[in-house]
């Protein structure tokens, strides 16, 4: 086999090796998957929803049951079939994981409901000129139109979260009583991540309650062990996006990015006082239902994601939401993810008295190094061939042959192994070597000889040194 034909073997084995599915029982001998509810709010949060999820099932495609423990919602006023994003249009279930949260007036549905809707009321800002047209493009960065949608869908939004969470939660206890995977603990119980855009319409303006209605939810379904987190596009990548950035479109999503941050931040501080300012906070008070999920902070942990990464700045939106969903990919299915130290626990400890309330999804980490990688790579097909090709213990048959070819060999050179023999060869060519150098004496009359010159005594001199060399070697 040539050298080509091994390396292209070993290249391959080492792909497939690498690129192999995973299965039931590497599975259940190192779990990695836990179950997981994926919301996404508005564009940002449906571009990554929609990239992790294709990751995902490309990972699980021949274990369709563990991909059931991920559920994916989101929530956007774009209709889903004209959005912007092209892989969105196909890539969730309509009415079961896209839920449209247009389809109506804005303007006319408040002038009918104001007067008697008292959550309504108490937040809705009496400045904001609402369009008097159906909403079908989303918000157009209006956050309390993103609210307001979340609002009138507020009953079909709650049902599709409790769903999501109970759906995988009741997907991984039937695997663990059947069992096709070992059981979790207490603290990996279920995570909720929410991801939204932070200068738009539609996510930053039901953030903080869509968090509240997870929180609810899970206080019902899991009770101990859940976490929750929500992920973040800061502005500073928003401000510059688009073809034709206007100073005023620039100064205008600063300003909604930095209101929403504030915002955040305040209740991260004060999480009590969000029990007086979440969506229905009349309604609930009004009923006399529990308000403890309603005072606790807006998510385990937060991350942002910004427009550089590793010194580099990232080039478009959808470049972006694929670093994010590497990101949730990497920290779900990777198995020294799952062994190393819960990053929710990092960021709730405190420094100097104060809390880590904010803190980057780390997608640099996911830049693999290509170069280590290589050497790595060629490393193990490098051992991999000697182990395999040149190291290999030999057979019997070619232990015979070998023990064979040695005895044709000394059969046919045994001479040389006489000793006698060899020594009266090399006296017999040492004499004849020493009868061919000149004497002395000889140059001496060679150099008297009236036709000598001195170029042919240098060549005699030549030729005598070239004979003694010779003989030495020999």
């Amino acid at each position: 086999m040539q050298l080509t034909d091994v390396l292209r073997e070993s290249f391959a084995q080492e792909a497939d090796k690498r690129t192999r599915v995973p299965t039931w029982e590497q599975e259940r001998q190192n779990r990695t998957v836990k179950p997981m509810v994926i919301i996404g709010l508005g564009g940002a949060g449906a571009g990554v929803a929609v990239r992790f999820k294709k990751k995902l099932h490309r990972h699980f495609r021949n274990m369709p049951e563990v991909t059931g423990m991920v559920q994916f919602l989101v929530l956007d006023t774009e209709i889903q079939n004209q959005h912007r994003d092209v892989e969105v249009r196909t890539g969730f279930v309509a009415d079961q994981e896209y839920l449209f949260l247009g389809g109506f007036n804005p303007f006319a549905w408040y002038e009918n409901n104001k007067d008697h809707d008292a959550d309504l009321r108490q937040w809705w800002p009496q400045t904001t000129t609402l369009p008097g047209v159906l909403i079908q493009n989303g918000c157009q960065r209006l956050r309390p139109m993103g609210r307001l949608c979340l609002h009138y869908h507020r009953n079909t939004v709650e049902a599709a979260i409790s769903t999501a969470i109970t759906n995988a939660l009741t997907l991984n206890e039937r695997l663990i009583n059947d069992g096709r995977l070992p059981p979790l603990g207490q603290e990996a119980a279920i995570s909720v991540y929410v991801i939204s855009g932070s200068c738009g319409g539609t996510g930053s303006g039901m953030l903080l309650d869509v968090l509240t209605m997870v929180r609810r939810a899970l206080a019902v379904a899991a009770p101990a062990g859940a976490q929750t987190a929500a992920i973040i596009v800061m502005p500073t990548f928003y401000r510059r996006l688009g073809q034709d950035v206007t100073p005023r479109l620039m100064r205008a999503r600063g300003a909604n990015g930095y209101a929403f941050l504030r915002e955040l931040q305040y209740f991260y501080l004060h999480p009590e006082q969000w029990a007086d300012h979440c969506m229905d906070a009349q309604s609930r008070r009004a009923e006399r239902a529990d308000r403890t999920q309603d005072m606790e902070l807006p998510a385990n942990a937060v991350y942002v994601l910004d427009d550089e990464v590793a010194g580099r700045v990232i080039p478009s939106q959808f470049d972006l939401y694929t670093l994010a969903a590497d990101s949730l990919y990497n920290r779900l299915v990777l198995p020294v993810s799952a062994a190393t130290v819960d990053l929710n626990q990092h960021i709730n400890q405190t420094v100097r008295d104060r809390p880590r309330a904010f803190s980057s999804t780390g997608v640099s980490y996911v830049i693999y190094p290509r170069k280590t990688l290589a050497r790595c790579a060629g490393a193990a097909i490098l051992r991999d061939i000697l182990d395999t090709h040149l190291l290999r213990p030999i057979s019997d048959a070619e232990r015979s042959a070998a023990e064979q070819d040695a005895k044709r060999i000394f059969d046919g050179h045994s001479a040389l192994l006489n000793g006698e023999v060899v020594a009266r060869e090399l006296e017999a060519a040492t004499a004849s070597l020493r009868q061919s150098i000149p004497t002395a004496d000889g140059i001496r009359k060679e150099a008297a000889r009236p036709i000598a010159t001195k170029p042919r005594l240098t060549n005699a001199m030549r030729n005598a040194q070239r004979t003694a060399a010779g003989c030495r070697d020999q």
